[in-house]
């Protein structure tokens, strides 16, 4: 009988419990993390698409001495284009304002946890380098990190 126990393979339920702990320890630290990443991630892709913007909008005003007073009319974005479905899967919504045909604002509204709350909010000027926060103090996304400032 005593042989038999010192042949046993297999683990103890204290190592499976040790090990369910690790493993869940890690996914608390690890899921998060994930999110932070994805959503920093969105907010670049909303960045160089608000400088694409501004790109087409100095082509047109060389071309008409004029700002376009919305997206479709500038090159490379039409209303077919997938940025103005505000669908499942698109995280941001982009808009030019005001109407004036001498200064613009292009600006990315951001929903990153899809919960309908549009708080993410950049905008870039015809005089600026690079988008600015435009996001109303208070509110969030869940994600407070500042990617913008790092891409630059």
């Amino acid at each position: 009988m005593q042989n038999l126990h010192r042949n046993a393979r297999g683990f103890s339920l204290i190592e499976l419990m040790i090990v369910v702990a690790i493993v869940g320890i890690l996914a608390a630290v690890a899921i998060p993390a994930y999110y932070n990443h994805i959503s920093r991630s969105r907010q670049a892709e909303a960045a160089q698409t608000l400088l694409q913007i501004k790109t087409a909008q100095e082509r047109y005003y060389a071309m008409n001495d004029q700002y376009a007073p919305n997206i479709t009319m500038l090159d490379g974005f039409s209303s077919a284009d997938p940025i103005y479905y505000f669908g499942s899967g698109n995280y941001y919504r982009y808009s030019i304002g005001p109407a004036a045909t001498t200064t613009y604002t292009a600006k990315a509204e951001g929903d990153l946890n899809q919960d309908g709350n549009w708080y993410d909010c950049w905008q870039i000027q015809e005089n600026e380098r690079e988008p600015s926060d435009c996001s109303v103090a208070g509110q969030d996304e869940g994600f407070s990190f500042s990617l913008v400032k790092l891409i630059f």
